[in-house]
């Protein structure tokens, strides 16, 4: 695929609503809310974001711009951001979706083993590393 088609899918959501690019990778889309309401919404996707989604997830333009459509109409009033993460636009409140786990593991743990009747029979836990001593 090429710049073509990505100026084509602006083109096609300019068509379907009004779409603009406002930035590099950056598309703001006008939607129409249940209520009457209008906003926009940013998609934050680049050219080569686009190609991976129409060529590699959908195989087709129309497939990949119906799919972007849908996810477009299902985002929430509270979400101004329809960002890729991977073949696919995912609704988000920021610009960027978060790559961190929530909120830090949890400490502790322990590997138990249980009989036919469901019984600790052995239990692992709290262990810890021996120091080197080297």
């Amino acid at each position: 695929m090429s710049r073509d088609d990505w100026n084509r899918l602006i083109e096609a959501l300019d068509d379907w609503t009004s779409a603009v690019e406002i930035a590099p990778g950056h598309i703001e889309v006008a939607l129409s809310g249940q209520d009457g309401t209008n906003r926009r919404v940013v998609m934050v996707m680049t050219p080569d974001q686009w190609d991976d989604m129409a060529g590699v997830m959908w195989g087709d333009f129309d497939s990949a711009l119906a799919d972007v459509k849908a996810t477009l109409l299902e985002m929430q009033s509270r979400e101004s951001f329809a960002v890729y993460p991977q073949y696919r636009l995912e609704p988000s409140i920021t610009a960027s979706l978060s790559k961190e786990p929530p909120g830090p593991p949890f400490a502790g743990g322990q590997w138990v083993t249980y009989d036919r009747e469901g019984r600790i029979t052995s239990r692992f836990a709290d262990w810890s590393e021996p120091e080197d001593r080297s």
